[in-house]
């Protein structure tokens, strides 16, 4: 699982793990360090984990992301798209030449 450097960490070094349907699909490696596994049970963390931040997977917050990221993708190229699975894909073929000239 991805933690950016700005996002809110705790100082304690508690993990991060996220829920759907009251079962974990991520963890974070502090969080399966303390023992957290894919599929656990809510209480089953509570219980090996306690100190474990617990988020409810935001399908519309991910689909969000996914769009903010695609927009800011079009600075780099006008081909942008976003497909399946939250997957965004960019011709970066233009971007290549620019890095060449740059580099000589």
């Amino acid at each position: 699982m991805f933690r950016p450097k700005w996002s809110r960490e705790p100082d304690d070094g508690a993990g991060l793990a996220v829920l759907e349907k009251e079962r974990v699909i991520a963890a974070d490696p502090s969080a399966r360090a303390d023992g957290v596994c894919i599929g656990m049970r809510r209480g089953g963390v509570l219980t090996l984990a306690p100190a474990t931040i617990m988020q409810e997977r935001d399908g519309s917050a991910e689909v969000n992301a996914v769009r903010e990221i695609a927009t800011g993708l079009l600075n780099l190229s006008p081909q942008v798209a976003i497909a399946e699975e939250s997957t965004v894909l960019v011709d970066v073929s233009g971007v290549a030449l620019i890095f060449a000239q740059v580099s000589r």
